[in-house]
């Protein structure tokens, strides 16, 4: 039960960091795509991203994939041990961005414009290997509250 409770805040945080870290990039000038709004793209019509609805739904999805990657790498971690937990959560969700964002999103015609946005792909992947590091870590640190 306390996997999931620290996934969990490990996800919500992560969903934090992704989408302020993104929104920082291109506040600066960046062309990149927010998080929330990809996941927005997946269940809504593109009309329907930027209204209240849409914002909402995008980042209820950001949060759920955060967490969802933050609780595969509690399964790895605690099935291989803590030793270099950073690595180990950064190839967990740069593999698990590699299979959502380039095989998924591709399939579903998810956000095709993507595949034109250079800044967007290179702010994503930094995005992931940042968050599997800093959830790794959260986790490891939470590691005696893990069962």
């Amino acid at each position: 039960m306390n996997l999931f409770y620290y996934s969990t805040l490990a996800g919500l945080l992560g969903a934090a960091f992704i989408n302020g870290f993104t929104y920082l990039f291109r506040f600066i000038g960046v062309k990149t795509s927010l998080p929330w709004e990809i996941a927005a793209n997946v269940f809504l019509a593109p009309h329907f991203i930027h209204t209240s609805s849409g914002v909402i739904i995008g980042l209820v999805g950001t949060i759920a994939l955060s967490t969802g990657t933050a609780l595969i790498i509690a399964y790895i971690i605690k099935w291989t041990g803590y030793n270099q937990a950073w690595l180990k959560g950064m190839l967990c969700t740069d593999a698990f961005g590699f299979i959502t964002l380039g095989l998924f999103m591709k399939l579903l015609n998810v956000w095709p414009q993507i595949r034109n946005e250079p800044g967007t792909n290179l702010v994503a992947f930094t995005a992931l290997s940042s968050l599997g590091i800093i959830q790794a870590l959260l986790l490891k640190r939470w590691q005696k509250n893990l069962v």
